[in-house]
């Protein structure tokens, strides 16, 4: 049989997955949303070490400014290139955030780099979900972040974050244009609805944390 024209690119995504997995296990690499949603290891292999480096990396851009008044870029963005002067013009116009709700994130991004467990995600999502989904803080969507406290909460064993959790991965899984992407993001989908509905495992790989 021949195969699909698509073989090669997926083995290459498969491939690179796998040495982003490897990276995040040993602490090089911090997981995006989708690549958690997609079973990808937490950073070193650990929800709390996860949501404190995450928690320390969004910090900074919630408050921080460098001598020109610019985001300071630090973690990830380092690594990676901060968006020119115009780009940063436009995502400061984008947060349009209070300073009463920078007080707000700051205190729940805070007590996750203390102790992130179930309370603490789960005060820090809907701490995010109370400011417009549209707003920005850096280059991350409010209702981005929102959605990664979600996961954080879900794998504690909030069910109501398993549900928003659902629905998070359901859209992505729309949108998604790899083919095993959309197939993952859809298990991912699936298996939050079952926890949400009282089951503790799911498929082959999704399991809650006990």
């Amino acid at each position: 049989m021949k195969p699909a024209a698509d073989d090669g690119g997926r083995a290459r995504r498969r491939h690179h997955f796998g040495r982003r997995s490897r990276a995040a296990r040993e602490g090089h690499h911090l997981p995006t949303l989708e690549e958690l949603l997609l079973d990808m290891p937490f950073f070193r292999n650990d929800l709390a070490a996860d949501a404190q480096a995450w928690a320390e990396i969004l910090l900074p851009r919630l408050i921080g400014t460098d001598s020109d008044g610019n985001p300071r870029a630090t973690g990830s963005e380092v690594s990676r290139g901060w968006p020119a002067k115009s780009q940063r013009r436009r995502m400061r116009a984008d947060q349009a955030l209070s300073g009463a709700q920078k007080l707000v994130l700051s205190t729940a991004l805070r007590a996750l780099t203390v102790a992130p467990g179930e309370q603490e995600a789960s005060a820090a999502a809907a701490a995010f979900r109370q400011v417009p989904g549209t707003a920005r803080i850096g280059s991350l969507m409010v209702d981005e972040a929102a959605a990664r406290c979600d996961f954080y909460a879900a794998v504690c064993g909030d069910s109501a974050a398993m549900q928003r959790l659902a629905t998070t991965a359901a859209q992505a899984a729309l949108v998604a244009w790899a083919p095993e992407v959309r197939a993952g993001l859809a298990q991912a989908a699936l298996g939050w609805a079952a926890f949400a509905g009282g089951a503790t495992s799911f498929g082959t790989s999704l399991t809650l944390v006990a």
